[in-house]
């Protein structure tokens, strides 16, 4: 139990479970706000909450898919229950429920239909089967690790979801910018592949950017919208300085 806590206080930002002057409940209750309130959340999850619509948003016909492609030291996973972990060898490092950006996609089939896609075609493309789906032809894969363990069954998706992920700033955050682009769009196997051989992702973006048109097309398309945005409000702060002005303030005296 006390491992348990140490690991899990890292998500919350170093929380204490320690206040004896509260109850295990309380001070759980408290981690798991915690927990939500540091979580990222998605457009459609916070309009929900604002408006108060108590989950009627998530009854869209669309399905929606968080990717989660931030740095490694800037990314959070999902804790497996305390009894999956007790119950566990003690050498085992499996602290985390698999997912698509740690399990599923660096171990996708190992032929020429997949070594190629990109995660974010991956993640549009194949989901997790159900316990109960027959597993069997083209629309099911068997998902295996180097060392041979089988890690899941996947499926292909009969509708592409909707793929939101981090957004981040090329002005303020640029190499966080462009290791998103490239963990999204450029096709790795291990952390390693997505810097490749150059010395930043900047660096290897611009080495590997022609060669890759799914990359150019949709980092073009968040480099624009950014330097349209910035020039939006270079424009509107000038505009407010003029207004603001002596002249401007001494050329209205007459008109009033």
């Amino acid at each position: 139990k006390q491992w348990y806590q140490r690991r899990v206080a890292i998500t919350a930002g170093g929380f204490d479970f320690q206040d004896i002057s509260k109850s295990t409940f309380q001070n759980y209750s408290k981690f798991a706000y915690a927990c939500l309130k540091s979580r990222e959340m998605g457009a459609h999850e916070a309009a929900d909450r604002m408006l108060q619509n108590n989950g009627e948003m998530w009854k869209s016909s669309e399905t929606f898919v968080w990717l989660q492609v931030a740095p490694p030291h800037l990314r959070s996973r999902t804790m497996r229950n305390i009894k999956d972990l007790e119950g566990q060898d003690p050498h085992s490092k499996k602290t985390f429920y698999d997912d698509m950006l740690h399990d599923f996609y660096p171990n996708r089939p190992k032929n020429e239909a997949f070594e190629d896609i990109s995660l974010y075609d991956f993640a549009s493309k194949w989901d997790k089967a159900h316990k109960n789906d027959p597993k069997r032809g083209d629309r099911f894969i068997k998902i295996v690790r180097s060392d041979k363990t089988f890690v899941k069954w996947m499926k292909a998706r009969s509708k592409e979801p909707v793929i939101y992920h981090n957004n981040y700033s090329i002005t303020e955050q640029k190499e966080e910018f462009y290791y998103s682009m490239l963990c999204l769009y450029k096709p790795w196997r291990v952390e390693s592949d997505i810097k490749g051989p150059s010395e930043t992702f900047e660096e290897e973006y611009n080495r590997v950017v022609d060669n890759l048109p799914q990359l150019k097309e949709m980092s073009s398309r968040r480099i624009n919208i950014y330097k349209a945005r910035e020039n939006m409000e270079k424009d509107a702060d000038e505009k407010i300085k003029k207004e603001k002005s002596p002249d401007c303030d001494s050329a209205l005296i007459p008109l009033l």
